[in-house]
């Protein structure tokens, strides 16, 4: 197909850096260790997406070095084919979309989410920095066009749909209360608490935990957390876990060892009679839970509590332990040196959401 018409030229390309095969494995090896499991799921799914449609709609095959850098103007179209910008649709032909949807690449017909959209133009600017080549996706007319898409969805009332939080008292105390007491519920509780009090973990520090990394501190305990998104170097970091999170925690470590578990992960599948369920191969004999597990914990909890479960995720509590903290008048410094949040402005969001009522100034009438 015919591209749109080209787009002002940007700043000349840098050279590609051309590596022997062996040098070529071992970059590649090294960039696969150093991606979260999860952010490398979503990068597979984004690259077999981006294939077929180039392959559909440009007639261009993404595999075949020869391909990239591809021109700003296809990043232009991926948007228009993508993104409703006016209300009247989108510019993706219904054939090229229905083909997408028989490949399995695409769930249904239509535009997708400005967020979608924008992960998977990080994805391709991935695969153009992997092989040395200048990303299209950083031209000033994507840029431009990509702001004006927030601009013009957020003038027609469309924004992203945050999930909620699972703030203490009025989400996270309810699912606690509703989970059984059996060897599921002891783990999903101990979870979920361990999750929100030790700073609102994130999913791939949860199931990245192993037993070596709890260590008891009178009746409260101390989790090692090895590395995480601010910290892919891997310098390490201790966050305390107390009062009714400890006492979950302690419940859930019983359980364990009362099945001669000692060692390897901390929070592991379990069968369906609530038996460890172990695999060779697998650190301890298990191995660690899926990230998607720990959103379906967060789920499954909800449900049982009277709530719908299709506005939580993961994310919940940690969205969740920064409103609580705001509103319990916590300084926002203390919650992110528990968190590890490095950015004031994306902590402070979900922190003044909790703290608005606490403003002395809405009392002067």
């Amino acid at each position: 197909m015919p591209l749109p018409a080209p787009l002002p030229p940007d700043t000349a390309p840098a050279p590609a850096i051309a590596l022997d095969a062996d040098a070529a494995e071992r970059l590649r090896r090294l960039r696969a260790q150093a991606t979260a499991a999860n952010t490398a799921r979503a990068q597979r799914s984004d690259t077999r997406y981006l294939t077929a449609w180039a392959e559909r709609r440009l007639g261009l095959d993404l595999t075949d070095p020869a391909a990239l850098p591809l021109p700003p103007e296809a990043v232009v179209t991926f948007v228009l084919d993508h993104v409703d910008l006016t209300g009247d649709g989108i510019s993706l032909p219904v054939t090229v979309d229905a083909a997408l949807v028989a490949a399995g690449v695409k769930r249904r017909p239509g535009p997708l989410g400005l967020a979608t959209t924008e992960r998977r133009l990080a994805t391709l600017a991935a695969l153009h920095r992997a092989r040395g080549l200048p990303s299209p996706t950083l031209h000033p007319g994507v840029r431009d066009l990509l702001r004006q898409a927030r601009r013009a969805l957020a003038a027609r009332g469309i924004t992203p749909r945050a999930k909620r939080a699972a703030t203490r008292d009025e989400v996270l105390g309810p699912m606690l209360d509703a989970l059984p007491d059996d060897a599921r519920g002891l783990r999903d509780r101990a979870l979920l608490a361990v999750a929100f009090a030790s700073g609102g973990r994130r999913r791939s520090e949860l199931v990245a935990l192993r037993l070596a990394d709890v260590t008891a501190a009178g009746r409260d305990f101390t989790l090692r957390i090895r590395r995480s998104k601010t910290d892919q170097q891997g310098a390490g970091t201790d966050v305390p876990v107390k009062r009714a999170a400890a006492d979950a925690l302690r419940r859930w470590l019983r359980l364990l060892a009362d099945q001669g578990i000692t060692d390897g992960p901390l929070f592991r599948e379990l069968s369906r009679r609530g038996r460890v369920v172990r695999r060779r191969g697998g650190e301890g004999g298990a191995k660690p839970l899926d990230g998607r597990v720990v959103a379906e914990v967060v789920k499954r909890a909800a449900r049982a509590a009277g709530l719908d479960p299709a506005a939580y995720a993961a994310h919940s509590l940690r969205s969740g332990f920064l409103t609580t903290g705001g509103r319990d008048g916590i300084p926002l410094d203390l919650l992110m040196q528990l968190s590890g949040h490095k950015s004031h402005r994306i902590a402070a969001r979900y922190f003044q959401a909790g703290a608005v009522h606490q403003n002395p100034a809405a009392d002067l009438l």
